[in-house]
């Protein structure tokens, strides 16, 4: 797909105002000798909803790795509000309240749900801490708190990405990125999961997620990314890219649906 609409909506209305959480400035990243990202520039502020999308091979959850430390750029930076974060290893990531929400939920099948949920809190000491977060995540997601014994790999795909999603945040963050939360779950599991979003945005949580179902994602999000090819070729607001013909027919035509 070639990479012609350049579509740029309106800058965010923070900008020069309020300075950013998370900035990525011009970020480029190989695997071996292929460029996977080419100069990519995109910002989220504190309490936003902010998705990126664009097709398979796009780049999106490249981008969230290279945020979370997962993937390291040849060149351009990454910062969490004054500190430069590019640098640092994926634990040391976490510490700064930042967690990542992978593809495929990655949970670990052969062990119990609670201890799944303990693995969340792995850089954290305070362990009144953490047995408080566990009832915490149980409450919010009850169906956990009934299985709460059983092996992750009983659970089904819904109740997997809450596991995930629970797991995440027993690391405590304030600033949460999830990776194609829906994949490869039931359009009922799909809108309990976006439920969920929606009721952490509004206690707070800031939020970058990488979603193939456009349309979801941009009900959920305030502001879009759309990547081509390693490139933003669009931004703007939901309202901005959904009134676009143009990107909506090249990049988020069937997604949307």
């Amino acid at each position: 797909m070639s990479t012609e609409i350049q579509f740029v909506g309106s800058r965010p209305p923070q900008e020069g105002i309020t300075p950013p959480l998370l900035s990525v400035n011009d970020i480029s990243v190989f695997f071996g000798p292929v460029q996977v990202l080419d100069g990519v520039n995109l910002a989220v502020w504190p309490g936003e909803r902010v998705c990126i999308l664009g097709s398979n091979g796009s780049g999106k959850s490249t981008t969230l790795k290279a945020i979370a430390g997962l993937v390291k750029p040849k060149s351009g930076t990454v910062s969490l509000g004054t500190e430069r974060i590019d640098t640092l290893d994926p634990s040391q990531v976490v510490r700064r309240h930042l967690s990542l929400v992978p593809q495929g939920r990655r949970v670990f099948y052969d062990q119990t749900v609670e201890a799944n949920l303990l693995l969340g809190a792995h850089t954290r000491k305070d362990k009144g801490g953490i047995k408080a977060d566990i009832e915490g995540v149980c409450q919010r997601f009850p169906r956990l708190g009934e299985r709460r014994k059983q092996l992750a790999g009983s659970l089904s795909g819904g109740e997997q990405q809450m596991l995930s999603i629970g797991r995440s945040l027993m690391a405590r963050p304030n600033f949460m990125m999830l990776d194609e939360p829906s994949l490869g779950l039931s359009p009922v599991a799909i809108q309990d999961l976006f439920r969920g979003l929606a009721q952490l945005s509004a206690e707070g949580m800031t939020m970058l997620v990488v979603e193939q179902l456009a349309s979801h994602a941009l009900n959920l999000a305030d502001r879009g990314y759309v990547l081509d090819q390693g490139r933003v070729v669009a931004m703007g607001t939901v309202e901005e890219l959904r009134s676009s013909g143009a990107v909506m027919e090249a990049y988020l035509g069937k997604a949307s649906g």
